[in-house]
């Protein structure tokens, strides 16, 4: 029973054996055939085809280029071409491409080594082998850069090594030498001697050639701008040096003949120049032109340092020897590479920092704990009126007022105490000797070892700012005094004028009121009494409509600017027997309502200002309309007014703070402009205002107005 069990059981895993493979062999077949199908249609264009021939080429010349560099009675090359050069190629290339290019160095492959007495089967053994390393070097890189191969930092170099120098060979070696042995092409017994060989040789070659062909291949479209006359004779002199010294270490018995090894050394000083000035790039020629003097002189001539007795230890020897410099050359060309880029990096940062500040408007400046300005930019010299050369090293104190630098020091001391971002206002001292405002922001800087080293300042001038607010100050100075002028205007009308009305009403009702209660007073009387309270009623009424009037005239409203100053000019003349001629176009523009009471209380100041004042009986007033502004000239025929009270530096007057500094001040809000004109033949008031202009949208700037023009559009409308 247990032994049908047992074959029960063998032939069930048989068969399921025979399954998995047949599904895995179908799968195997269709996805080679797919892909040699893709492979191929690939391999057509032009293009695929023509890399993968360059490719071969470059396979048969670097195989019998490899053959050539063996030691006398040794199998080995010193170094093998072709592995690296495939490894080039497929990272230079896409993956799709890796197909064709297998395919095209095939027959290169064959050819090489039938020329060079090698059997078939090893030589199918082989072209697996070296197209295994290559495929399993530039998959590792792959797999951690991507389709990126540029070798220009430590972690690709390092990366490069790992995968492609020393992963690859050290895992394909083992095949390699398994091939060797297996097809009789090297000694069975020597197994471990053959690995050892091929491995070392397969690292040099992957970290002499494989650099120089990546390299070349990314970097000489960069190297053609750069080749100035005194570039190519560095070049020239680099390449004559090392050719020198490799010819004198390798070439010639200077070694025995001395007994001084340290003549091995001497390509140093010129591989470090190669790194130093031509990067990765001269680094790998300057190492492959070393090989080649090497490994050409020791197996043509069988002379130089790593002469040995046996041509395998000869061959290692040299191996190693070159392994040992082209490593840590490559790793300090390519941190020497950084290096330079980072610095250069660096070196664009600072100047595009320094572009930025620069070009600022802001003031932009350094300046260490004690005060010294370490830097300025050029809008601080600028405002300053002093070059860079003459603020660097002062302190910024200097620049201040004696109060404001007093309260800048005390300032900067609790800055110290707390660091942290602030904001400041102060004075300052301006080239013309004039006092400005700054506002500044101060931002402490750290160095390295995060120590309190420099404030970075940024600051911007406010005196306009500074300037704009006192003026809105003194404006809104102007505009309580006018309040309170308006307020005293009311109550003394409402005094002198209603209150003595309605007193009179009183006293002549309290009249009433007692002769009635008595009974003494006659039905005459009492009638005299009713007739004038109801006269006194009237006149109230009427000095209560008058003032409501000029407080806010209802005529603006609804039939406009003209029709309101004659309504007004009416009844001002009946009350103050001052005759008043009105004069106005019939087209008058309507305005805007701000604008017409602008101009309504220009005229109402104007004759309140003839009655008081010029002793004038008749004034006149002319509206007119040019150049798409309007124009109100009030003029009386008195004894005119004192020329200096005029002007515009004695707005701050108490006693003109509601006449013509309102006056002006109303003209000015509106885009426009008041003039005056006085003598002895009386005063005349010009207020001009452009036709549409409107607080909101600023239409017209009251610099842009002419004043002689406008006065002469006035001239003209009036002569019309």
């Amino acid at each position: 029973m247990r032994l049908l069990n047992r074959v029960t059981f063998r032939e069930s895993w048989q068969h399921k054996r025979k399954s998995i493979a047949l599904a895995l062999r179908q799968k195997i077949q269709g996805v080679s055939l797919s892909q040699l199908r893709n492979s191929i249609q690939y391999m057509t264009a032009s293009r695929a085809a023509h890399i993968a021939a360059l490719v071969a080429a470059a396979y048969f010349l670097g195989a019998q280029f490899g053959f050539s560099l063996r030691f006398p009675s040794s199998p080995l090359s010193v170094i093998w071409p072709p592995n690296a050069i495939l490894l080039a190629a497929f990272l230079l290339t896409p993956t799709r491409m890796w197909w064709p290019i297998l395919l095209a160095v095939l027959p290169a492959h064959v050819i090489v080594e039938f020329q060079n007495g090698v059997d078939f089967w090893t030589i199918l053994g082989l072209y697996v082998t070296n197209c295994g390393q290559a495929l399993l070097g530039a998959a590792g890189i792959r797999f951690v850069f991507g389709e990126s191969h540029r070798l220009d930092s430590l972690r690709r170099i390092v990366v490069f090594g790992l995968c492609a120098a020393f992963a690859a060979p050290f895992i394909v070696s083992f095949l390699d030498t398994a091939v060797s042995v297996l097809t009789n092409w090297e000694m069975r017994n020597q197994f471990a001697l053959h690995w050892e060989e091929r491995f070392v040789s397969n690292v040099l070659t992957i970290l002499i050639l494989s650099p120089v062909i990546l390299v070349v291949a990314d970097r000489w479209r960069d190297w053609l701008p750069l080749a100035t006359p005194r570039r190519c004779v560095e070049a020239a002199a680099l390449t004559i040096s090392v050719m020198a010294v490799g010819a004198l270490v390798f070439a010639t018995d200077v070694i025995a003949i001395t007994g001084q090894s340290a003549f091995l050394f001497l390509p140093l000083p010129f591989l470090i120049w190669a790194a130093v000035r031509f990067g990765i790039g001269g680094t790998s020629l300057s190492l492959l032109g070393l090989v080649l003097l090497s490994t050409g002189w020791n197996t043509a001539a069988a002379q130089g340092p790593f002469v040995a007795p046996t041509p395998a230890t000869s061959v290692l020897a040299l191996q190693l020897f070159l392994i040992s410099l082209s490593a840590p050359m490559l790793l300090l060309a390519v941190l020497i590479e950084e290096r330079n880029r980072t610095a250069a990096q660096l070196r664009r940062s600072q100047q595009q920092y320094r572009d930025l500040v620069e070009t600022q408007t802001e003031l932009i400046c350094r300046y260490r704990p004690d005060g010294t300005l370490t830097f300025v930019n050029e809008a601080y010299c600028r405002y300053f009126g002093a070059t860079r050369e003459e603020l660097l090293g002062r302190k910024f104190f200097d620049l201040l007022p004696l109060d404001a630098s007093k309260r800048s020091q005390q300032a900067l001391d609790r800055f110290a105490r707390n660091l942290s971002t602030v904001s400041d206002e102060h004075t300052v001292v301006l080239p013309d000797e004039t006092t400005g405002w700054q506002h500044w922001t101060e931002y402490p800087i750290f160095g390295p070892d995060d120590t309190f080293v420099e404030i970075q300042a940024i600051g911007r001038d406010i005196t306009e700012r500074k300037r704009a607010e006192q003026e809105v100050m003194r404006l809104a100075g102007h505009l309580l005094r006018a309040q309170e002028d308006e307020r005293r205007h009311i109550a003394r009308e409402l005094h002198d004028g209603t209150a003595q009305t309605l007193t009179g009403i009183e006293f002549a009702l309290g009249r009433l009121y007692k002769g009635l209660l008595d009974e003494t007073m006659d039905r005459a009387k009492a009638i005299q009494l009713v007739a004038e309270g109801r006269e006194l009623a009237a006149d109230a009424v009427q000095g209560i409509r008058s003032l409501s009037y000029l407080l806010h005239p209802p005529e603006l409203e609804h039939i406009g600017l003209a029709e309101a100053i004659q309504a007004y000019a009416d009844g001002f003349t009946r009350r103050s027997g001052i005759a008043v001629a009105v004069e106005a176009p019939h087209d008058f523009p309507r305005l805007n309502q701000d604008a017409e009471i602008a101009l309504f209380r220009v005229v109402t100041e104007c004759l309140t200002n003839a009655l008081r004042h010029s002793d004038s009986k008749r004034a006149r007033i002319r509206l007119s309309a040019h150049l798409g502004c309007a124009a109100v000239r009030v003029r009386d025929y008195g004894q005119g007014m004192d020329p200096g009270a005029a002007r515009p530096v004695d707005e701050d007057s108490v006693a003109l703070s509601v006449g013509i500094p309102g006056m002006r001040q109303r003209m000015l809000e509106f885009g426009g402009r008041l003039s005056i004109r006085t003598g002895a033949g009386g005063t005349q008031i010009t207020a001009i205002l452009p036709a549409h202009y409107s607080p909101a949208s600023h239409a017209l700037d009251v610099n842009a107005l002419d004043p002689e023009t406008l006065d002469a559009g006035v001239t003209l409308s009036e002569a019309r």
